[in-house]
């Protein structure tokens, strides 16, 4: 009987201490969005976020973020790393832990990162912290959160969405236009270059980092994907991992 007693009184113990720690919540990146303001804001709740990084400075597009994508938006992940793709590489599937971080809004994007410490609505995460979390759960993931849209229909509410854009070319390709300008000293800067569909334009922000700054826009209709931002007071498109295919009419 005493055997009887004690297996019984380890079985409630397990299970009452299962219950006194649960699983920790999932929870979408809009609900992440929905918390944000202007200002810094912690999140206090133990919960995660899972989804795809599809965008990182593999090829200089972006620096020190990394950007997860779920099938509700984007959300820039800041990372203190000059190598981000080493540490959460494109299209990998990751879970990333929220309780302790911050998120806020710059312009009208939403970012998530470590509590800020000076003028910044968040700071970036270290890189010896960034696995304390960030877990990555398959390196290959195939979920694919590319949203489809008209060039003509991208606005406001499409800021930090993934998505596809068929049927469109740069103006100037025609003309020999590179990637990026470059100032006086010949060095690369940020640019913005423009697609259309031949009625509709949409502007494209090009880093000065960008691996393929000095290549010429590509020529004839493509079909491009990246994630729309808020650039100088407007919306504008940012390649993502060089996603611009051609299109053979």
């Amino acid at each position: 009987m005493l055997i009887i007693a004690l297996f019984i009184s380890s079985l409630l113990l397990v299970c009452c201490t299962a219950d006194s720690h649960p699983r920790s919540p999932k929870v979408s990146i809009a609900y992440l969005w929905s918390l944000s303001s202007d200002r810094s804001v912690v999140v206090r709740e133990d919960c995660y976020i899972e989804g795809r990084v599809v965008l990182t400075d593999k090829f200089g597009e972006v620096q020190k973020v990394a950007v997860i994508a779920d099938a509700s938006g984007c959300i820039e992940l800041k990372i203190d790393s000059r190598n981000v793709e080493r540490l959460l590489p494109v299209d990998a599937l990751v879970r990333v832990r929220c309780s302790g971080l911050c998120v806020g809004r710059e312009g009208r994007k939403v970012v998530l990162g470590a509590p800020p410490t000076s003028e910044y609505v968040v700071d970036r995460i270290a890189e010896t912290e960034v696995y304390n979390y960030v877990e990555i759960v398959d390196m290959w993931d195939t979920s694919d959160y590319a949203v489809s849209v008209a060039i003509g229909a991208v606005g406001e509410d499409d800021i930090m969405r993934y998505v596809d854009i068929d049927g469109v070319w740069f103006v100037g390709a025609d003309e020999g236009v590179r990637w990026c300008d470059c100032d006086a000293d010949g060095e690369f800067t940020q640019s913005l270059r423009r697609l259309t569909d031949g009625r509709d334009t949409l502007r494209v922000v090009v880093g000065a980092a960008t691996e393929y700054a000095a290549d010429m826009l590509p020529r004839g209709t493509l079909r491009c994907r990246g994630v729309v931002e808020w650039y100088r007071d407007s919306v504008a498109l940012r390649i993502a991992h060089r996603h611009v295919t051609p299109i053979n009419e």
